[in-house]
């Protein structure tokens, strides 16, 4: 083989590489999860428990809830460029009763970030059983899942409770794990605006020092009907390391009414 026959194989070769770095490194945009998706949503996922929540249930109402949203989130994973992602004016969430006094909370930040948080609730003990974060960050698709011990995030009786819990993140360039020690606090009773209705709900502040793979922060503000249901998140999340994520959110109901 000559030596322009050799350059000329060394281009090509090259040049497919660059190709395949660029489909798998370059940043793709978001697309919003619609009210019809997450309808479609949760219907495949069965419609056991989607009667309306009797009056004092302890239980939200399954179905599809609507969020006017606002905030952003950057992500970056390994070698890829940071992207930043805008959340859409409105989100949905979606409630579906898991049984045994759980319910899972699918919360749609778009098609490129969902989350899955399982939450049980016995005699008024409110606890994050799981919670699941689905990524799409360029041509990968990293999960994170987190679970806790203790894990109870309100009890009725202390006003702070102690959370230990573990991260787990893989489909990335690297597994990643990290530990998140934190505390639950519960705030003082108040109101929150749902539609021009002021509905009564307790605010409880979740706050994570986070080490391992990652580190950093993670702040979250859920304010909590009488029946369980989140009527406004406010997240502040900065973590750093083999991956890097930042947000800051806020999320507030439109309607106690799901569509089903």
């Amino acid at each position: 083989m000559t030596r322009t026959r050799v350059l000329i194989a060394i281009g090509v070769v090259a040049a497919a590489v660059v190709g395949v770095a660029a489909f798998v490194l370059w940043p793709r945009g978001t697309s919003e999860v619609s009210r019809d998706d997450a309808l479609e949503d949760f219907r495949e996922r069965g419609t056991t428990g989607s009667e309306p929540a009797p009056e004092g249930s302890d239980l939200p109402a399954p179905g599809v809830y609507e969020f006017a949203a606002s905030g952003q989130e950057v992500v970056k994973l390994g070698p890829l460029p940071a992207q930043t992602r805008p959340l859409s004016d409105r989100i949905t969430a979606v409630v579906v009763d898991a049984g045994d006094g759980c319910f899972e909370w699918t919360v749609n930040l778009f098609v490129e970030h969902t989350e899955d948080t399982r939450f049980c609730v016995d005699d008024g003990v409110l606890r994050l059983d799981e919670h699941v974060k689905h990524q799409q960050i360029a041509a990968l698709s990293p999960t994170g899942t987190m679970t806790c011990d203790p894990d109870v995030l309100r009890d009725g009786e202390a006003d702070e409770l102690d959370l230990e819990c573990t991260l787990s993140i893989d489909g990335g360039p690297a597994a990643i794990e990290a530990s998140l020690a934190g505390t639950a606090t519960v705030g003082e009773a108040g109101t929150v605006d749902v539609g021009g209705e002021a509905v009564a709900a307790t605010p409880v502040t979740v706050r994570y020092d986070v080490s391992g793979d990652l580190t950093g922060t993670w702040e979250e503000t859920t304010w909590w009907s009488e029946s369980h249901l989140p009527l406004r998140i406010e997240r502040s999340l900065d973590l750093s390391g083999l991956a890097s994520f930042t947000e800051d959110s806020e999320l507030t109901i439109t309607s106690l009414e799901p569509s089903t």
